[in-house]
């Protein structure tokens, strides 16, 4: 059983490393974990959510933002902004064309 999550771990750091060489992205270990996190991820994440994984994997808060960045301008993850302060971040689908993202909403319960 164990054996079989670690090829299937190393299948997806492989098509993560595939994502980013076809847009001429090195594959540094922390791009390849965002990624990994995002793919996995049921909803937006802030980059507060990817910190909280990350850091303790020895990825820093820095790095982790300069990455969602790099990672946005390549077209491989979208910045959602839903009128708060704090960006959300998602991937985005390589067999898709891009469009316009769809709405999201925020309910806050007082």
């Amino acid at each position: 059983m164990a054996e079989r999550a670690q090829r299937n771990d190393a299948n997806e750091v492989e098509e993560v490393r595939q994502l980013l060489r076809n847009r001429n992205i090195r594959a540094t270990p922390a791009r390849i974990s965002v990624l990994q996190q995002l793919r996995n991820a049921k909803s937006p994440l802030t980059h507060a959510d990817l910190a909280d994984k990350l850091v303790p994997l020895g990825i820093d808060k820095a790095t982790v933002f300069r990455n969602l960045t790099d990672l946005t301008d390549a077209d491989l993850i979208s910045r959602r902004e839903l009128g708060d302060p704090v960006w959300r971040f998602e991937i985005l689908d390589p067999n898709k064309p891009r469009r316009p993202a769809p709405p999201f909403c925020v309910c806050r319960m007082w």
